[in-house]
């Protein structure tokens, strides 16, 4: 079952690695469009913030996620339900968008399917 668990957050891991990612090719096309004119540098800068602070958030529950005591869970599904509600905690706290919210539970639960298959 550990095996499993660590899985779970190894995993998981590179998905909100890569949905950083994501994020950080969206900045550059928002800067593209900024420097073409397509956007005003008022929109530019807007949602250059935006994508600052759910960056700055994603690293944070990546972060937490693998510092997680493993040993400390019996099961994939109390691991799961653990990672998924310190989520909505920081999601409660403001620190995410609607559009991350739905992407990053989405993943959670992509990456649990995938590990209990």
């Amino acid at each position: 079952m550990k095996e499993k668990k660590l899985k779970f957050i190894r995993i998981l891991t590179t998905e909100l690695d890569d949905l950083l990612e994501d994020i950080e090719q969206l900045m550059g096309v928002d800067r593209a469009r900024s420097e073409k004119g397509e956007i005003t540098q008022y929109v530019y800068l807007e949602n250059n913030a935006l994508f600052q602070k759910e960056i700055s958030c994603l690293k944070s529950f990546a972060q937490f996620t693998l510092r997680i005591d493993l040993d400390g869970y019996g099961t994939l599904e109390e691991l799961y339900a653990f990672v998924k509600d310190e989520f909505e905690k920081q999601l409660k706290g403001g620190c995410y968008t609607h559009a991350i919210e739905n992407v990053v539970t989405r993943r959670l639960q992509k990456v649990l399917n995938y590990v209990k298959s």
